[in-house]
Formats: C-alpha cells, structure tokens, sequence
C-alpha cells in the first residue's frame, strides 16, 4: 500500500504485508505454525483465492493461515523506500 508523495507524484514508501502458505511440496513443508504440511498445492491456493478465482489478501487471512511469522502482525512486514526491494517485488 503505498504512504506519502514523492516529487513525481508516486509515493515514497509502500507498507508491504506478506501471506506465505506452505504445502506438501514446498521446499520445507514445515513452519512455526506446523511442524509436517500436508496440505496439497490447490488446498493452500484455495485458503488465498477468492470464489471468483482472483487473489486476495486480507489482514485476517496472514493471521491464521500464514506460515510466516508476520501472521502475528497480520502480515504486516515494513515500510520500504520505493526502490529498495527486490525487481521481483515490484517496490
């Protein structure tokens, strides 16, 4: 979510929140949350797609379902200075 106005117009910060799902066959089917993950691959999608099929991320959802610890936060992670992060992360 993006926090404040830089001089182009687009904002200085974005706040960044994460939802991490683990399944069977993630790398380390294991979290803080659950020691074995048996859930399959389209059980941990369906806990972050809405009916429609889209993605969806709530607050709500990062607090039970997350297998990062940001859960504790609702997912919330940092503010980040536009730029900072990973291409990947698209900041």
């Amino acid at each position: 979510r993006p926090v404040g106005s830089g001089r182009s117009g687009e904002p200085d910060k974005v706040r960044c929140s994460h939802l991490l799902v683990k399944h069977s066959q993630s790398r380390r089917p294991s979290s803080w949350r659950e020691e074995n993950i048996t859930r399959s691959k389209e059980e941990a999608l369906d806990l972050i797609q809405s009916e429609d099929g889209e993605r969806q991320f709530d607050n709500l959802q990062a607090s039970q379902f997350s297998n990062c610890s940001s859960a504790s936060n609702g997912g919330e992670l940092a503010l980040f200075n536009r730029g900072s992060t990973h291409k990947q992360q698209g900041l």
